[in-house]
């Protein structure tokens, strides 16, 4: 389902990778790894950035 995020974890070498190109498709993969990021906080701008999305916007409040 678009929108969800998974994490798939286990031991190597059991076909987590293929499972995921299977099921998700290959263009639609968002890997990080450690060295992608310095903090949890930096994690999801990470994933937020490597999947295309805006890491910024504008609050603009509605006159009532």
């Amino acid at each position: 389902m678009d929108g969800y995020l998974t994490s798939i974890s286990g031991p190597s070498k059991i076909g987590k990778t293929v499972l995921c190109e299977k099921v998700i498709g290959f263009e639609h993969l968002v890997e990080v790894t450690g060295s992608d990021f310095n903090d949890e906080k930096n994690l999801w701008f990470q994933i937020g950035t490597k999947a295309g999305m805006p890491s910024g916007g504008e609050f603009m409040q509605a006159a009532i």
